[in-house]
């Protein structure tokens, strides 16, 4: 498999005009971009000229996409504006993919990964293997099914209005209904599927043998049909427990996230996932792990309206994250997936700050914090961002920080003059 690695924002340029990418991808990937209707969802890639050449911009997303002719591009954070190591960007996503689709691990699989040479699909594939080694050395279950049939002989319960309407030249055989114990039930039938697609992408001989070994304990199990109502049919109870950590497993691998483009009969690898989403999420779930008891972070918060029209509430307001105590909001909190440059401290760069997020961060504090109080954009740290801005005022009472978030220790850097530093220290 011929695997490009690029990081969020970057270029795609052809082989043909000195780039990376296959010509066959670059022109399926472009027609996808240009058959693009408006009213479909948030663009994936853009088309561009740059340096006088045609360039796909990746915008918006991380995580891998195959395209027709078997090159797999890999889409890693951008973590810097610096040189950055693949490394260190594949270790971020898959601990963010793993805290935000509450993906376990085996303690045992995290040193043989080998970052270094493996296509990040190969990581995620192993990981995933492992797991079901683990369920099937502690046992495929079974379960009861209902089977309706025509046998020769009575079994379980018979249906006499079936019997009745039965052709003569079956009436030999009797319609009956009886509980058979086997391995088809939705989970198997889950993992089966999950394990046949995961074959199919992998390129990696090991990864490729342990699959089919795999496969071989579920090939008396047809694969499901059915994701959704499969999941919801999943259970857990105690004697599935060894089945749990791979349900997030199944989720990933078979709800996978598709972009726009990728909506037409194409079933190659498309692991996308929006990255404010994720960066949001993971943020929320680092909040909730540290928050002391007594006190309540909601997530997306709705409860005020910026305006009220014929007795209506329009345009709610919805901050990423509100910190109670005693049903007293004390904090709000939004989350931004950009690099800002701390340098760039003068009125004319603003340190790359977006006039409309304080506009928007204005109107949470008119709303949530109407006695006053402290409002929070949280950006990702990096060499250029290593400590809080000074304050923002809006008024006397209410006022806006811009604050690190430091993801490699999963800390929140609050400024040292932060008046509630002290309730706060034992929130984050």
């Amino acid at each position: 498999m011929n695997c490009i690695s690029i990081k969020e924002y970057d270029y795609l340029y052809t082989e043909s005009s000195g780039g990376d990418v296959p010509d066959a991808c670059f022109n399926w990937l472009k027609e996808k971009v240009l058959s693009r209707q408006k009213n479909e969802q948030k663009a994936f890639l853009k088309l561009v000229s740059r340096k006088g050449k045609e360039s796909l911009q990746v915008i918006n997303y991380v995580g891998l996409l195959q395209t027709p002719d078997g090159t797999c591009i890999e889409i890693l954070p951008k973590i810097t504006n610096q040189f950055q190591e693949r490394d260190k960007a594949v270790q971020l996503l898959l601990k963010m993919l793993k805290a935000v689709h509450n993906l376990p691990a085996l303690e045992s699989t995290e040193a043989d990964l080998g970052l270094k040479n493996q296509p990040l699909i190969e990581v995620l594939i192993s990981m995933f293997l492992k797991y079901v080694a683990h369920l099937v050395h502690k046992g495929i279950r079974s379960d009861y099914q209902r089977v309706q049939d025509s046998r020769a002989f009575l079994k379980g319960r018979l249906h006499v209005a079936k019997q009745i309407r039965q052709p003569t030249s079956k009436q030999h055989l009797f319609c009956i209904e009886f509980d058979q114990y086997r391995q088809d039930r939705p989970e198997n039938r889950l993992l089966r599927s999950a394990l046949d697609k995961v074959l199919k992408w992998s390129k990696d001989i090991a990864n490729q043998r342990l699959a089919r070994e795999l496969q071989f304990s579920f090939s008396d199990i047809s694969p499901s049909h059915q994701y959704k109502a499969d999941i919801a049919s999943w259970r857990n109870d105690r004697s599935m427990v060894h089945y749990r950590p791979t349900l997030p497993w199944v989720k990933l691998i078979l709800a996978t996230q598709t972009p726009w483009f990728m909506s037409d009969s194409w079933k190659g690898i498309s692991l996308l996932f929006p990255m404010e989403q994720l960066y949001e999420q993971y943020l929320g779930k680092v909040l909730k792990m540290q928050l002391p008891k007594g006190y309540v972070l909601t997530e997306q918060a709705s409860r005020y309206s910026l305006t009220q029209h014929k007795g209506q509430n329009w345009f709610r307001l919805k901050p990423d994250f509100l910190i109670a105590l005693n049903n007293k909001p004390l904090v709000v909190l939004d989350a931004k997936w950009k690099l800002i440059d701390a340098r760039q401290n003068n009125s004319r760069e603003k340190y790359g700050l977006s006039q409309a997020d304080f506009y928007q961060l204005f109107a949470y504090g008119e709303k949530y914090l109407p006695q006053g109080g402290d409002l929070f954009i949280i950006y990702p740290q990096h060499e250029a961002f290593e400590q809080p801005l000074e304050e923002f005022v809006f008024t006397e009472k209410l006022k806006l920080w811009i604050i690190p978030f430091d993801m490699g220790r999963d800390r929140v850097i609050f400024p040292a003059n932060f008046t509630l530093k002290k309730e706060m220290s034992l929130v984050i």
